[in-house]
């Protein structure tokens, strides 16, 4: 049947103005988008078609019924707010968010206040705030008023309406300000009203967050005003690996960042995408199917600024991150500076115990023992947030992509390595902040710590020198078995103990404390606090465990049987010689082999006392050693007697420079300064300055005094042997005796290897039967081959057998049952029998291959 003439003007909605109301989608917004269509479908007084621009990664946003969805994966708010205009012929689009609540007048409102004025583009309204209630009754709302023709509040765009010519003109550039440009152009050109009545409402917390960001807006377009930079001052580089969403956030952050208008470079290396806008500032590099390492080395030769800053796409800055980073390199100018800023951790992740434990504490994050300003080392950059002059950085070779397929973490650490070796030194600046938003369950630190160690493993292995000072370079393939047997079977209770601790909520429980506070006192918060306490004290016992099981996956990676292999395989340059001498004269002996071995024991015992740890520097003092061809020992017998010592030290993580002087006693002086000469910087004159720098301290004695609590000295064993195996027998059990001589068998002809005795003189039976067999069971092999065997029978206390303990380097079973566990501590390895010892023997083998310079000058000719 035909409807009757003019029928459609019996339509109550013809009679009603028309809008469009254009909400745009991102993936945190999809759980309230059905309450937000609930509000715009409730709209009354005008005609509104919904338009839903889905900026969800994958395209999440569902179907629904009266809503057309606009598909728009760019990050770019200004097209994607365009992208509407092609399906809408409405006059008016009106902004929605799926944070906001709208009364069902908002859009009526907006319309009436433009129907009879032609000159208007734009539309705000106020807002209500609403706090969270606290006792269950209404949230408390105010009023906060926006005003488009200077900065408006927090929020405004939530309820904007706009014109759709006005709409057509929003700029591109991706995280770009865009809506506050258009309103303040508007409002500048006298195009913007405003509707004095609450049309918008928004919870307090978000309101705040918006209106910083409102403020952050309005200072980017302002350094966007102002004159471009020819060039920029720094690169932000970044990679593309895979993660959507963490990758959006980060270069949104750093597209955001308050900088010099044209002095940032944003450049990503990633897979070739067809949906990119296209953006000055930043620059796309495709490096489809390589590795990370190639990647940043990619994008290396493709920055221009003078500074790189390298950052991880888990991490977002703040908006001065980078000026801040500018602005510490200002100040280190000239020092070939390396900027180390802060990692923070999102306010949310701090309430459970586990991330709050990590923030404090050095178990993940080195930064919670740094100082404001501390020099750090090399191994100390994280990719996550450190910039470096970008020559330095490609000087070294950029990024070891090789390391990257065997060690992926310990890329970063190896890049800031070889920069400290070319020079470069390293700052912390926590002013330059990033927020990590990686995560911090139980299960991920877990994995993290383990993988850690096995790529520190792999570390070690290219820089040797990192493991000194370290506990970990005493372990052992045989060690780390034998603790993981015992650990094993207890391992899943002591995590789950651990998890437990690790997922308490401390904020609730602190609430929970403040609420009880008036009639439980502080009883719970002392609870909350235990609780953290024990955490600490349980995480600190299983991350050990974790960097043990780490380290044993890469020694089967590796084809280690100890860290000392990786020492042996270590081979040190000629150390280069600066500050003060101290001259060691050996004593006068009638024979070579009294005068060695009582004149190397000083020398172990200056390596041990004043031996800088390696790869940390020293204190600019070197040994020098004499080798009087009249009155002492020749070179060729220092070399003889101390490469050993220096290899030793060397593999233990100990090491001094040291040279050989060849000269009389007279003349040592004289050569040592000739060689002092060589320190000034080339070019200067020797006035009183460098004299004081040349400056000889002549020591006949040299008073050797460590301070045990700290680092303790070696004993001072009488033998120059690299090796040392230490056996305490029972001296008056045969059968401990036969045990001992079966063992030493092993060592019958070793010039590397002493065997250390133990012998208490308050405990044990008299050593002379013992060492009488010891003596007939050597004859009794072979007389003629040599046997280092060294008795050392003076009393110890707590810190001389700590003392002792750092001077060996295996135990040979049986030892003395009282100290047997003590020992142990100390992580030196077990032989049980002479085959044990052959093993260990074959496993560290170890030549003295320690480079000694010898210094040298002739007599002046006279003429």
């Amino acid at each position: 049947m035909p409807s009757p003439p003019f029928a459609e003007l019996d339509d109550p909605s013809r009679l009603r103005p028309g809008a469009t109301a254009v909400v745009p989608i991102f993936d945190a917004d999809l759980a309230s988008l059905p309450t937000l269509l609930a509000d715009l479908r409730a709209q009354e007084g005008v005609a509104v078609d919904i338009v839903v621009i889905d900026c969800t990664l994958d395209g999440d946003v569902p179907a629904a019924r009266d809503v057309r969805v606009v598909r728009h994966a760019s990050p770019s708010i200004g097209s994607a707010l365009r992208s509407a205009l092609g399906v809408t012929t409405d006059e008016w689009i009106a902004l929605c968010s799926a944070h906001a609540r709208y009364p069902r007048n908002r859009i009526a409102r907006q319309l009436e206040r433009v129907r009879y004025e032609d000159d208007i583009d734009l539309v705000t309204c106020d807002l209500h705030v609403t706090q969270p209630s606290t006792n269950g009754a209404e949230p408390y709302r105010y009023r906060v008023t926006g005003n488009a023709t200077t900065l408006p509040a927090g929020c405004w765009e939530y309820g904007a309406l706009i014109h759709r010519d006005a709409l057509a003109t929003l700029g591109t550039t991706c995280f770009a300000p865009v809506e506050l440009e258009l309103c303040l152009e508007l409002g500048e050109r006298s195009r913007v009203a405003h509707v004095a009545e609450p049309l918008v409402q928004v919870e307090a917390k978000h309101f705040e967050a918006r209106s910083e960001r409102t403020r952050i807006d309005a200072e980017l377009l302002r350094q966007s005003a102002a004159p471009r930079a020819t060039a920029p001052e720094i690169s932000v580089i970044l990679t593309d690996d895979g993660d959507a969403a963490s990758f959006r956030r980060c270069l949104e952050g750093y597209a955001r960042q308050i900088v010099a208008h044209g002095a940032l470079q944003i450049v990503v290396a990633g897979e070739a995408s067809a949906d990119r806008e296209p953006d000055a500032a930043v620059a796309y590099v495709d490096t489809t199917g390589t590795a990370r390492p190639n990647k940043r080395n990619a994008a290396l030769e493709h920055a221009h600024g003078r500074i790189v800053l390298f950052a991880d796409i888990d991490s977002v800055p703040h908006p001065d991150t980078v000026q801040r980073h500018l602005d510490a390199h200002a100040e280190l100018d000239g020092r070939n500076a390396v900027v180390i800023g802060a990692l923070d951790h999102p306010t949310a992740q701090l309430a459970h115990s586990l991330p709050r434990l990590v923030a404090s504490s050095p178990y993940v994050f080195d930064q919670a023992h740094w100082s404001p300003g501390q020099q750090l080392s090399g191994s100390a950059v994280r990719a996550g947030n450190f910039s470096a002059p970008r020559e330095a950085v490609a000087a070294v070779g950029g990024f070891d992509a090789h390391l990257d397929s065997e060690a992926p973490g310990a890329t970063d650490a190896d890049l800031g390595i070889r920069l400290e070796a070319a020079g470069s030194t390293f700052h912390y600046r926590p002013e330059c902040r990033v927020t990590c938003f990686g995560a911090l369950d139980f299960a991920a630190v877990r994995a993290r710590q383990r993988e850690t160690a096995r790529t520190h493993a792999h570390l070690f292995r290219k820089h040797p020198a990192r493991l000194s000072g370290l506990n970990w370079g005493a372990l052992t393939r045989q060690q780390l078995d034998q603790r993981r047997s015992i650990i094993r079977p207890h391992l899943p209770t002591i995590e789950a103990a651990a998890q437990t601790l690790a997922d308490v909520d401390l904020e609730r429980l602190e609430r929970a404390a403040l609420a009880l506070k008036d009639s439980l006192g502080n009883s719970i918060a002392a609870t909350a606090t235990r609780l953290h306490e024990r955490l600490g004290e349980l995480f600190c016992r299983v991350n050990v465990i974790w960097w043990e099981l780490g380290f044993r996956d890469a020694f089967d990676e590796l084809g280690l049987v100890n860290f000392t292999d990786v020492f042996a395989e270590w081979r040190t340059e000629v150390p280069q010689f600066e500050g003060h001498a101290v001259l060691l004269r050996p004593a006068a002996a009638p024979t070579y082999v009294e005068s060695a071995i009582g004149w190397t024991t000083r020398v172990e015992l200056w390596l041990s006392v004043f031996g800088s740890r390696l790869g940390e520097g020293n204190d600019g003092t070197f040994l020098a050693l004499l080798a009087d061809p009249v009155n002492g020992l020749s070179v060729e017998e220092i070399q003889r007697a101390v490469a050993p010592l220096l290899t030793r030290a060397r593999r233990v993580g100990r090491s001094t420079p040291v040279a050989i002087v060849e000269a009389s006693d007279a003349e040592a002086e004289r050569v040592l300064f000739e060689e002092a000469r060589a320190w000034i910087p080339s070019g200067s004159e020797r006035d009183d300055d460098d004299c004081e720098r040349a400056k000889l301290t002549n020591c006949e004695r040299l008073d050797l005094v460590g301070d045990a609590t700290k680092d303790s000295p070696h004993w001072p064993l009488s033998t120059h042997a690299p090796r040392r195996i230490f056996a305490w027998p029972d001296w008056s059990a045969p059968e401990s005796m036969a045990h001992l001589i079966d063992a030493f068998r092993a060592l019958i002809g070793r010039t590397d290897v002493c065997l250390v005795l133990r012998h208490d003189p308050e405990r044990d039976a008299a050593p002379e039967p013992g060492l009488a067999k010891l003596q007939n069971a050597f004859e009794a092999c072979d007389a003629h081959n040599p046997l280092d065997v060294l008795l050392e029978s003076a009393p110890l206390d707590d810190q001389g057998w700590t003392r002792l303990s750092r001077s060996v380097d295996a135990l040979l079973e049986p030892t003395g049952a009282r100290h047997a566990e003590a020992l142990a501590v100390f992580g030196l390895p077990s032989l049980a029998t002479r085959d044990d010892v052959e093993h260990w023997l074959a496993a560290n083998e170890t030549a003295p291959t320690y480079p000694i310079p010898v210094l040298s000058h002739p007599e002046t000719s006279h003429a």
